[in-house]
């Protein structure tokens, strides 16, 4: 973003990574480390400690091992099953940092969220107060953001409930058996089209009310992914066993295979598409 850095950093007492947020020219910190400090949710990263120095605070926080959210639904490899999930935890981060902190982000979008292995999300972006400056510095055309921000007006927490309807209207479009779930999908959008209503009033009054929305939609078919790995399927120790046959393969130059490898996230053992086929 426009003031801050993030850089990967190591603790050498605890011997563990850690993600280090440079933040300048953010005078509302002051007020917010204190908040930040003792946030506690399944779908935002601990916050270790916040250190100010020469103008500049450093938050040091829990290193998250995933990928953007962006770049999950830019790969396509999202099932109607796992966006309902991952919607899920957006309502739900969303609603903690309204119902247990009085937050409003103003400004989620799906490169604030990552994304581990596990399908879990993290809101990475704690939206802290937003300067005026800090807005206006944003792309204005941004599809997120709630009119009332944009055009400088007073927003409350339906500002988020807008941008969670954008977000999930996008999830959706990426899903991949959409046909298969067509009357669901349709459902979702229902919801997502009263969260984006352009008069505030029109929206949902609260991500808890969103959360109720959403909590029998799915329901029964997201369970299973909660131990589910991203890009894995219930056979991903058999999936494991072919890798290492076709890699010995490749090395003994046995014949008789055709392996191609596609690497799909910047970290090295996050997920692989692997195809194989006789020759």
């Amino acid at each position: 973003s426009v003031f801050c850095n993030v850089f990967l950093g190591y603790d050498v007492k605890k011997k563990k990574y850690v993600a280090i947020k440079e933040i300048k020219q953010y005078e509302t910190l002051d007020n917010d480390k204190d908040l930040l400090m003792h946030m506690n949710c399944d779908n935002l990263p601990h916050v270790l400690d916040i250190i100010n120095y020469n103008r500049t605070f450093y938050i040091v926080m829990e290193y998250i091992e995933g990928v953007s959210l962006t770049k999950v639904l830019n790969e396509g490899v999202v099932t109607y099953d796992c966006a309902v999930y991952m919607i899920r935890q957006i309502a739900k981060v969303i609603d903690y940092l309204h119902s247990q902190h009085r937050m409003v982000h103003v400004e989620l979008n799906p490169d604030n969220f990552l994304v581990d292995m596990n399908w879990k999300v993290y809101l990475v972006d704690f939206g802290v107060t937003k300067s005026k400056e800090y807005i206006a510095a944003n792309d204005p055309s941004s599809i997120y953001i709630a009119p009332e921000v944009l055009e400088g007006g007073v927003y409350d927490q339906r500002a988020d409930i807008y941008t969670f309807g954008m977000m999930v209207q996008v999830i959706l479009r990426r899903v991949q058996d959409s046909a298969e779930h067509e009357e669901e999908i349709s459902g979702l959008f229902d919801i997502t089209r009263r969260c984006v209503g352009i008069n505030p009033y029109n929206r949902y009054s609260s991500a808890n009310e969103v959360c109720g929305m959403l909590y029998e939609i799915g329901h029964s078919r997201t369970a299973q992914y909660e131990n589910m790995q991203y890009g894995r399927d219930q056979n991903g120790d058999q999936l494991h066993c072919l890798v290492i046959i076709i890699s010995l393969c490749k090395i003994l130059k046995i014949e008789g295979f055709r392996i191609m490898l596609y690497e799909i996230s910047e970290l090295p053992y996050f997920i692989y598409l692997i195809r194989y086929g006789i020759s």
